[in-house]
């Protein structure tokens, strides 16, 4: 089902191809850039435009499709604006309007055009008759498929000449994000491959090291060595090794997130809680390993074990 539709120039997920200079009435050596994007009413209802200030394009109100304008957060703050609803903005080459002026109506949080690499750009919202490229369309959730052949039969039926194409706005965004989604793919199965690598050699060596130790278990066991110690004693070498590990591959691995993260305006912090979570999940994979050869060992008959050579 249908909730809303509009229509836009550019829509979010994709890029902006219109930026003119802006300024403030009497303060034309202040200018800033600012994307134009020509929309129709629905259009920021249609895609969940969230207003800060003001309100939305109103189809009752003429001025608004004159000169009326809405503007992102961004661009409040590229313009210096503390109080913006109300406010003239002077737009170079807007023709349409007396003194190439419109009035701000509205501000709305900023929508992600661009990848998360670029900081959000100061944007505009007008109503005009021209530029609109693309139709957003807003569905209830449920079976889309049975809409969307609905709407193609409708886009078939009015221009029959344009071939019908569409994409829902997760696929979209994430197409911008296409390389780091198959880089953390590759880096998932190379993970998986490494921890299973990881897991064979800490067996194989301490399948080795109870190998050269049965006697000594043995003759510990034989003089009143508890099991607990006996593991103990066995472990004890591998936590020191894996602490050694965490603490040579701590430093790297931040370096290297750290890297990566300032390829992007919008960015998590590292924080050093997913670096201990790893340690820890590292030392228990390690521990559960070890531990489980050291109880066979250490429960073994010493009997056995003296008689090893």
């Amino acid at each position: 089902m249908i909730k809303s539709i509009g229509v836009a120039q550019n829509a979010p997920g994709n890029t902006i191809n219109n930026f003119s200079p802006a300024w403030l009435p009497n303060q034309s050596d202040q200018k800033t850039d600012l994307g134009q994007i020509s929309v129709d009413h629905d259009f920021l209802k249609t895609v969940g435009a969230n207003f800060v200030a003001g309100r939305d394009f109103d189809i009752n109100v003429s001025s608004d499709k004159t000169t009326g304008m809405i503007i992102n957060r961004s661009a409040v703050k590229a313009l210096n604006l503390t109080d913006p609803i109300g406010k003239k903005i002077v737009i170079q080459n807007n023709v349409d309007t007396p003194n190439n002026e419109l009035e701000v109506i509205g501000v709305i949080e900023d929508m992600q055009y661009f990848t998360l690499r670029e900081a959000s750009k100061p944007i505009m919202y007008y109503i005009k008759d021209w530029g609109k490229y693309e139709i957003a369309i807003k569905l209830s959730s449920g079976n889309y498929s049975a809409t969307l052949k609905q709407i193609e039969a409708i886009w078939n039926d009015i221009a029959p000449q344009w071939p019908f194409s569409f994409q829902f706005m997760d696929e979209r965004i994430s197409l911008n994000y296409k390389s780091e989604i198959n880089t953390a793919k590759i880096i998932t199965g190379l993970s998986g491959i490494s921890i299973f690598l990881s897991f064979l050699g800490i067996l194989g060596l301490i399948l080795f090291t109870i190998q050269q130790r049965t006697k000594e278990i043995g003759i510990r066991k034989v003089n009143g060595a508890k099991v607990s110690e006996v593991i103990a004693m066995l472990n004890k070498d591998f936590v020191k090794w894996v602490a050694i590990a965490f603490v040579i591959a701590t430093p790297i691995a931040w370096c290297a997130m750290h890297n990566w993260l300032e390829n992007f305006a919008y960015k998590t912090e590292l924080s050093w809680w997913i670096f201990a979570l790893a340690g820890l999940l590292t030392l228990v994979i390690a521990m559960l390993t070890v531990s489980w050869q050291s109880w066979k060992a250490a429960t073994k008959n010493p009997v056995e074990a003296l008689r090893y050579e």
